[in-house]
């Protein structure tokens, strides 16, 4: 089992790793990243699928898997369909890129911590909405925070 998130993202393309691992640092939450697939030589490196950890990670149970794709119609009208989610209908139609984040159940306070700092960076920076797997909700960025996504 995991603790699985994503995050609605009206931006068209999501922030550079760089930018993400940045903001991480600058709230005092350093993490490194292992993209799943290497970019092309001379190419430059976007990532889409990974996983986040701590530098002093000792295994799987802390780390986040992370990945995003392009929002297909369907997957925006799944959303917009979700009973939960009429208080989020003009971002659930602006949403452009989802963003999917997974934690296993096994990791300790500090994994879980650096996950909601993670969601919180995506979905301040993309105008996202959250949707937590595990209450079956969506949440504001602002109320996921607000409601202990960062304490």
């Amino acid at each position: 089992m995991s603790q699985d998130l994503a995050v609605y993202a009206a931006s068209e393309k999501p922030p550079s790793m760089k930018k993400i691992l940045d903001e991480m640092r600058k709230r005092k939450v350093p993490v490194s990243w292992k993209p799943t697939f290497k970019a092309a030589a001379g190419k430059p490196a976007e990532w889409k699928v990974g996983s986040l950890s701590s530098a002093g990670a000792a295994g799987p149970a802390d780390t986040i898997g992370a990945s995003w794709e392009s929002l297909e119609d369907y997957m925006r009208d799944e959303a917009l369909g979700h009973p939960a989610a009429s208080p989020h209908l003009e971002r659930l139609r602006n949403a452009r890129i989802l963003f999917q984040l997974s934690l296993p159940d096994s990791a300790g306070p500090e994994g879980r911590r650096r996950l909601a700092h993670l969601v919180e960076v995506l979905a301040g920076r993309t105008g996202g909405v959250v949707y937590e797997a595990s209450g079956d909700r969506f949440v504001s960025a602002e109320d996921y925070r607000a409601q202990g996504g960062t304490s």
